[in-house]
């Protein structure tokens, strides 16, 4: 059964199976191609299909007659890049919650006592890194420097099982340290703890990230294509349209806090990245880089989120999901015009 959003509309769903009442119906925005509980009916409100396109015996849609409505064009766009996401989302109490992928896969070393541990120490070196930099006023950036450090907390405080969200905070701080010259620009001893600070953060890859499937299995992580910044691009415009999204209450209504976050770091990133000044063509040529490589892993996690949000869309399991449809519809909405300005990065 092909579901279709239009306006926040829902068409052609299978709702036969969801445990729904007449009133709940009411509220809702669908058509007469939308499948139903036995002894439902559709509401006055939902416009008529061509019958004709239906299974007039059962109520079942035709999955080989022609679609009603259009397929989205980019629907195999949008599959290849969440194809290439390091995150994974699925429903779980009512609503989207985001981990490291595969989901519910432990990692190669179960130790929760060596990575507790190894979590402190790491905390321990940043609050060392942090007060440094408070206090000698080193010739950096001390602003990015800080934020950074204070991101890599929070990430192993508040998400200390979310490899993703750790190695984000570390991967930013690796790019800056590539974008700023560190090694030739910065205080030895800075280097040094930060070096320090990366090598016991790759250490606890094993004990965090899920195990992975064989690279040549259809379920690993692929590469992203090659991707290019058009001329026209505006990644203002989507590091806006991100921070909305993460700030809406229709975000609340579907997502839990840890989808909220990766968003919210999401767009801040696209924004520190094009923000970035740049005097000289070399410095212009790294800070392309930096942004090309946020906008393409945030294109693939988006377009993993979207293929979730679309999933419980198109056949609602339980009641939450069901009391905030439109509330769906409205994220899906939204998500689907922001992966089609990420998808241009590609294809």
């Amino acid at each position: 059964v092909q579901t279709m959003l239009v306006d926040g509309t829902v068409r052609r769903t299978d709702l036969s199976t969801c445990s729904l009442t007449q009133a709940q119906l009411a509220t809702m925005k669908g058509d007469s191609g939308t499948l139903l509980p036995e002894g439902l009916v559709h509401p006055d409100h939902w416009p008529e299909l061509d019958r004709s396109l239906l299974e007039k015996s059962s109520g079942a849609i035709d999955d080989a007659s022609p679609p009603i409505f259009p397929a989205n064009d980019h629907a195999d766009q949008f599959a290849r890049l969440a194809r290439s996401s390091d995150v994974e989302f699925a429903v779980k109490n009512g609503k989207l919650t985001v981990g490291d992928r595969p989901l519910d896969v432990p990692p190669d070393i179960v130790n929760p006592i060596d990575l507790k541990e190894r979590i402190k120490g790491q905390i321990v070196r940043i609050e060392e890194i942090t007060h440094r930099v408070e206090n000698e006023n080193p010739n950096l950036n001390q602003r990015e420097l800080l934020y950074l450090l204070e991101r890599h907390d929070r990430a192993l405080r508040h998400s200390p099982d979310k490899w993703y969200a750790i190695d984000d905070a570390v991967e930013d701080l690796k790019d800056m340290m590539v974008s700023e010259n560190a090694r030739q620009d910065w205080p030895d001893g800075f280097v040094r703890d930060l070096d320090r600070l990366i090598k016991r953060h790759s250490e606890m890859q094993p004990l965090l990230q899920p195990r992975q499937p064989d690279p040549s299995s259809p379920d690993a992580i692929q590469p992203l294509p090659p991707a290019t910044i058009p001329a026209d691009f505006d990644s203002k415009q989507v590091a806006d349209d991100l921070a909305a999204l993460a700030q809406s209450d229709d975000l609340a209504s579907v997502a839990d806090d840890n989808v909220r976050t990766l968003f919210e770091d999401g767009a801040a990133n696209v924004k520190e990245a094009q923000e970035a000044s740049a005097f000289s063509e070399a410095e212009q040529d790294k800070k392309t880089r930096r942004l090309r490589g946020v906008l393409s892993k945030l294109a693939a996690r988006t377009a993993a989120f979207f293929e979730a949000v679309d999933k419980a869309v198109a056949a609602p399991k339980t009641s939450t999901v069901l009391n905030k449809l439109e509330a769906w519809m409205r994220v899906s909405i939204r998500v689907a015009k922001l992966l089609d300005q990420l998808r241009r990065l590609f294809f």
